[in-house]
């Protein structure tokens, strides 16, 4: 389950409706192509936005399994640490991961680091 802020309260979205709205993204024509990887990063690594939209391919090591959200996060002192990455995410790192520069966003427009996900 994710957890969702409404009006002071934790709401929880249940795993039918991650999936639909991982589909729609993943169908949509008018979605932006890094949203579905954002959303998948987003749901299987608890992660906040500004962890995600920073994180660089060479942060994430496909054969170990490991992502490492650390980055520049010491200089705020917030410590984001290093995890496995879940089975599930694995598949869709290795696919965008494709032909990438190991110094790029993993979350890039035209190479370019995605700055709000808006």
């Amino acid at each position: 389950m994710v957890a969702a802020q409404t009006a002071g309260q934790d709401a929880w979205l249940r795993r039918n409706e991650v999936a639909h709205v991982l589909h729609t993204a993943f169908r949509s024509d008018k979605a932006r192509p890094y949203l579905p990887l954002f959303m998948l990063l987003a749901v299987h690594t608890g992660r906040r936005k500004e962890a995600i939209l920073s994180l660089r391919w060479c942060q994430i090591d496909l054969d170990a399994g490991l992502i490492d959200f650390e980055g520049s996060a010491r200089v705020l002192n917030k410590r984001r640490g290093q995890i496995p990455i879940p089975k599930r995410l694995l598949p869709h790192l290795r696919r965008a991961g494709r032909g990438q520069p190991e110094m790029g966003f993993v979350l890039n427009v035209n190479d370019a680091r995605i700055k709000d996900i808006k």
